[in-house]
């Protein structure tokens, strides 16, 4: 259902009083599409749980291991304490992205 609704996307572009013919979108997702958010931080989950499976390191609150913080588009992630760790987190980041566009 998904991909019906994001295949075959027509747009056109308004600017200086006048639009633009239509064309296909090709990538991305329609802007303002209330879809849009969900599937971003579907994505954006997926890519973390990837990311950080079997990675040991951030720090407790309240007895729960924290490693990362997210909000919007923004994320942060957190080491065990060396820039090393850090590394293989961003290491570890940058496969997961690699094997979800597989």
């Amino acid at each position: 259902m998904i991909k019906s609704v994001c295949e075959r996307q027509k747009s056109n572009v308004r600017a200086a009083g006048g639009k633009s013919d239509w064309f296909t979108v090709l990538k991305g997702v329609r802007q303002g599409c209330l879809l849009s958010p969900y599937l971003f931080n579907i994505m954006c989950e997926i890519l973390v749980r990837l990311a950080l499976e079997g990675i040991e390191g951030g720090f407790k609150i309240g007895g729960r291991l924290v490693m990362n913080l997210r909000y919007a588009d923004d994320i942060v992630l957190i080491a065990g304490g060396t820039e090393a760790e850090l590394q293989k987190i961003v290491t570890r980041l940058h496969w997961a992205a690699c094997e979800l566009r597989k």
